[in-house]
């Protein structure tokens, strides 16, 4: 990129012939399916600014016979980020979005770690594994990267206004909550609702001696406002998105079937180079691997002194990859729910991914804190990390 070039899959165009419905088989085979990138979102951001120069593009002339642009949330133009667009040329603020997503989602990781107990070289290492998962990787230069990134700092915003009951501690939460909807993946800004609003009620019912943690109701009001708030900063883009969704042939009817399990070797896989990976998994749907370090290092998070972020942050990993993968009743509970069940709940790998992360930045903090006089303790924190490599090799 330093060097002029451009980060975009530019052979992928010839896959898309207009004289062909479909793109031959044999023709994709050697890259993974990030075709959407040719065939949607740099398009996207190439028509808003070529047309903002001629006043706020409102539609888009180039599919069907023409269709609402503003109303389509993929398009995002409210999303502050892609203001760059407008200011730089589209092949340059493009090149500069790939790196300031990965900036965003190791910064915000590393802010909730610090604010929930996380050393520094916790934070490091917590912010490094989630901004080079597979999620973010796989994802990245699509709608639903530039929501995801704002997870950490959702769960930063929840747990300060948690601790800190102020009119910051409440636009903060705003801010973040609609920035993931401005950011242009519904699917997505409802996960990462999910899981914000999971946090703010697990933290209002948890036992804690502390006096502002007596008044659950005072805190849970003020997450509504925030939530209200919220909606409202992303009201722009939501009402004329809700006046479009009726017009189209979309449906939240149909049930998506969750990863297979045997997928979760994901975990472990760095292969995503191919539609199909070197053992099956479908790249970049299943894409999840997180470093071999945060393995070693997340079980240690239980000796960290802060336990309700660990108990959270277990319960909420362990509830996204049974979603995920279909593993016991949370996926049928799942089905049941409106609007939720409708959606590709087996995206909830970046709640499992995110989950994994914070709490390797937590054990590494729980690791360094150990005293050195603690000689059992030492021996316990141990014994993770040695049969984590064990299985690795």
């Amino acid at each position: 990129m330093f060097t002029g070039k451009i980060p975009f899959p530019t052979f992928i165009i010839y896959l898309f012939p207009a004289f062909k419905p479909i793109a031959p088989p044999d023709l994709n085979t050697h890259v993974a399916n990030i075709g959407d990138l040719v065939s949607e979102f740099f398009p996207y951001h190439m028509l808003a600014s070529s047309a903002w120069s001629d006043g706020f593009p409102l539609w888009n002339p180039y599919l069907l016979s023409g269709v609402s642009f503003i109303a389509n949330p993929q398009s995002a133009l409210f999303y502050p980020p892609n203001a760059l667009y407008y200011l730089l040329p589209t092949a340059l603020a493009w090149s500069i979005g790939f790196l300031l997503r990965i900036l965003l989602a190791g910064f915000f990781t590393a802010l909730i770690l610090r604010r929930i107990g996380g050393s520094t070289a916790g934070s490091l290492v917590a912010g490094l594994l989630f901004a080079f998962s597979g999620f973010i990787t796989a994802w990245n230069g699509m709608a639903m990267s530039d929501a995801a990134i704002w997870l950490p700092l959702i769960c930063y915003a929840v747990v300060r206004l948690h601790e800190d009951r102020s009119a910051a501690s409440l636009v903060i939460a705003a801010g973040a909550f609609a920035m993931s909807v401005l950011a242009g993946h519904p699917e997505t800004a409802a996960h990462l609702a999910v899981t914000g609003s999971s946090l703010a009620v697990f933290l209002a019912l948890y036992h804690s001696d502390t006096e502002q943690a007596r008044r659950p109701i005072q805190y849970l009001l003020l997450f509504c406002g925030a939530a209200l708030l919220a909606a409202g900063l992303a009201g722009v883009q939501i009402l004329p998105t809700a006046e479009w969704l009726p017009k189209i042939s979309r449906t939240l009817d149909v049930r998506w079937p969750p990863a297979p399990l045997w997928a979760a070797l994901g975990y472990v896989s760095r292969d995503v180079l191919r539609p199909v990976n070197s053992f099956g998994l479908q790249i970049p749907e299943h894409a999840a691997y997180i470093g071999m370090f945060a393995f070693a290092v997340f079980p240690l998070a239980w000796l960290h002194v802060r336990r309700r972020y660990v108990v959270f942050f277990t319960l909420s990993t362990i509830a996204a990859f049974c979603t995920a993968y279909g593993v016991g009743p949370l996926l049928s509970l799942s089905y049941r729910l409106p609007v939720i069940g409708g959606l590709k709940n087996h995206r909830l790998i970046l709640v499992v991914l995110f989950g994994i992360a914070v709490l390797a930045g937590l054990g590494t903090t729980a690791l360094e804190r150990l005293r050195p006089d603690n000689r059992k303790l030492r021996i316990r924190a141990g014994m993770p990390s040695s049969s984590a490599f064990a299985w690795r090799s």
